[in-house]
């Protein structure tokens, strides 16, 4: 049975009957199990903890037991995924849902190519996601994918914030919610970062707003926690992941974002 084939046709039944797909975690760890490999070896090649991988295994094995009607474990699940593609005739297609293009847009010519992409990003909106990271390697088009979904939403404005390359040139987490309260909500922004903050949010509680971080990882460290000196960013991410905010942000990132604080 090939790998791929086998995980692709377990995202698309997914998405099928309860219109999700799997995170990018889950699909390492089916991936990897059904190639044979332990919890070990993937947590050591992901940079996660084994117990990570386990619970994460774990809650995977009871989404497919749920959606094949039948208990799967990690030493069962490729028999019994092998007999269900044996059983079918082809991988089920994906239903396609028509993405919502506001304003009578033109989609630019290079958002060809991007639709399943799109589709899943407003997928993870539409399930109440209010930041999504975007997560690769370099040249594989992170940020053009950000830029045609947030083009492309009807938003109301869109803000963008360029991490600077060197993590010392880096704009103060202040000055960035400064600059936007007055740039683009004309706001007067408080003595303190905190009432700052809370002015932000109100303004984000209030107005549909598309919000991009990009190349975030030069404000990573190595175990992908925001760096000391840029500690503040997490109380901006903070309100930009509260359930109540119309907006939606969108961060690229080379290096995952393992931050504990949210």
């Amino acid at each position: 049975m090939d790998a791929e084939t086998a995980l692709e046709w377990v995202d698309q039944l997914l998405f099928r009957k309860t219109g999700e797909r799997l995170s990018a975690l889950q699909r390492n760890i089916l991936h990897k199990v059904l190639r044979g490999q332990k919890y070990l070896e993937i947590a050591a090649h992901f940079g996660y903890t084994e117990g990570h991988i386990k619970d994460v295994g774990s809650h995977l094995w009871k989404v497919l037991s749920k959606l094949l009607g039948e208990r799967i474990t990690k030493s069962t699940c490729r028999a019994v995924l092998e007999r269900y593609l044996q059983s079918v005739s082809g991988v089920p297609a994906a239903p396609v849902t028509p993405l919502p293009l506001k304003d009578d847009r033109a989609i630019p010519e290079n958002f060809v190519g991007r639709e399943a992409a799109i589709a899943h990003l407003s997928s993870l909106v539409q399930q109440g996601c209010k930041v999504i990271v975007i997560q690769g390697e370099g040249g594989l088009g992170k940020t053009t994918l950000a830029q045609l979904y947030l083009q492309t939403q009807g938003f109301e404005n869109v803000l963008e914030l360029l991490m600077a390359k060197e993590p010392q040139n880096i704009t103060s987490v202040e000055r960035v919610v400064e600059e936007w309260l007055k740039q683009d909500f004309e706001q007067e922004p408080g003595s303190e970062f905190g009432v700052s903050l809370g002015r932000l949010k109100r303004q984000l509680h209030q107005r549909r707003v598309g919000i991009l971080i990009d190349n975030l990882e030069p404000a990573l460290d190595s175990e992908g926690r925001l760096i000391a000196f840029h500690r503040q960013y997490v109380e901006l991410l903070r309100v930009l992941a509260d359930a109540r905010v119309q907006s939606v942000t969108l961060i690229t990132s080379r290096d995952r974002l393992c931050e504990p604080d949210l």
